[in-house]
């Protein structure tokens, strides 16, 4: 099944905050994390799922520019599943992926 996916206004706005970020990125991000979410929103579910509320799952992501290796985790909600729908909530940014070691 493919999902309608929905960005609460707050993720955008927190993406666009990122000095690294450029509006092209921005763009690319919410592209490619709403591409995933749309065609497997299910499998995703079942791997990271939240411990406390089984309607909300975590997915990680990874992106690369200029800047280097950029780590986001978003925040699903599956409470609209039934009908079409998830919803990205939530986004942390887990930290520059580059140069740490």
């Amino acid at each position: 099944m493919r999902y309608h996916v929905r960005f609460a206004p707050n993720i955008q706005d927190c993406l666009a905050g990122i000095e690294e970020l450029t509006d092209e990125d921005l763009a690319k991000i919410i592209g490619e994390v709403e591409a995933e979410r749309a065609d497997r929103a299910d499998d995703f579910a079942c791997l990271r799922p939240d411990d406390n509320d089984p309607s909300l799952f975590y997915y990680d992501y990874a992106y690369t520019n200029s800047a280097g290796l950029l780590g986001f985790d978003f925040t699903v909600s599956c409470k609209r599943v039934r009908f079409g729908v998830v919803e990205v909530f939530y986004v942390e940014r887990i930290g520059d992926m580059l140069n740490q070691g």
